[in-house]
């Protein structure tokens, strides 16, 4: 048997102490430990980071977290017509609608994003209002979906009776923006209840967050078969109308509205509304409004 040599034997624990050094170096785990204070400085930086994020994610929740839908009560719309009508007793607009505040019982939702940044809907009050009053020789019909969100229509005559859309404003705000629109119908011919489709076509412009957007709105008008509908348990004549409309532009989508019209009256018996714009910004709702009283308060 072969024995190795004795200088052999002494040497290898040095060997091998040797090799673990090394490896101890090159984990690291031989060097002399970090300063403690890079340490704190960099828990200073996570903590100072986060809450930067805090304050920012409360800050963009504040802006763009809706606030809940505020009625506008018959009392405030009544003040409203009051203050614009001059002369409450007015008995009728264009020999047509009765003047005044109807009221509506009301059901649906809206939802508002800017920017991309989505928005939780928020729901349109069981009670909102309709004023009606003069706009020169035409009507103009202000609807009070919310304090948040009301809009204005104003409808004329041609020389065959027929019903002209002539223009409409909106006011609409979710949380920290206003959108103001204002729409110019350039065909806005809509018939009379036995006409054929008529060609309806509209430039909205909104303006929302220090930006404009133009959008058209093109599509039919048609009228349908006349429907009874009940009114505070009264049977009446509603002859629909039905507004369909594509948007293009800087939003896309559909606007449709179908109302239905008494035919003594004028007065909307029932307003059924289905909107969706989406771009740069999103504009939805699904309304339906159904009349109370067919006299209105002055």
């Amino acid at each position: 048997m072969t024995t190795l040599p004795p200088r052999t034997r002494r040497t290898e624990p040095a060997a091998a102490a040797s090799r673990v050094a090394r490896r101890a170096a090159d984990a690291g785990l031989g060097g002399p430990a970090p300063p403690p204070e890079r340490h704190r400085v960099r828990r200073g930086l996570l903590v100072a980071a986060a809450a930067v994020a805090v304050v920012l994610g409360g800050g963009i929740a504040y802006v763009f977290w809706p606030r809940p839908a505020t009625p506008i009560t018959e009392e405030d719309a009544l003040a409203q017509y009051r203050a614009e009508i001059g002369d409450p007793s007015a008995a009728a607009v264009t020999g047509e609608i009765p003047a005044g505040v109807y009221r509506y019982a009301a059901s649906g939702e809206e939802a508002v994003s800017i920017g991309g940044v989505p928005v939780p809907s928020r729901t349109v009050p069981e009670l909102v209002t309709l004023v009606v009053q003069p706009e020169g020789d035409c009507t103009r019909l202000t609807l009070n979906l919310m304090s948040e969100h009301t809009e204005s229509s104003t409808y004329c005559r041609d020389d065959q009776g027929g019903l002209v859309l002539t223009a409409q404003s909106k006011f609409q705000q979710v949380a920290g923006f206003t959108t103001r629109g204002a729409t110019e119908c350039t065909e806005g011919s809509l018939g009379r209840p036995g006409d054929g489709p008529r060609a309806v076509q509209c430039a909205l412009r909104l303006e929302v967050a220090g930006t404009t957007l133009a959008v058209d709105l093109i599509g039919t008008a048609r009228w349908g078969a006349p429907e009874t509908l009940g009114v505070a348990g009264e049977a009446r004549t509603a002859e629909r109308l039905v507004l369909d409309l594509t948007a293009s532009g800087d939003l896309a989508g559909h606007w449709t509205e179908r109302q239905w019209l008494d035919r003594e009256l004028g007065v909307p018996l029932r307003i059924e509304r289905d909107i969706e714009l989406d771009g740069p910004g999103r504009f939805a709702e699904t309304t339906t409004l159904d009349l109370l009283d067919l006299t209105p308060s002055r």
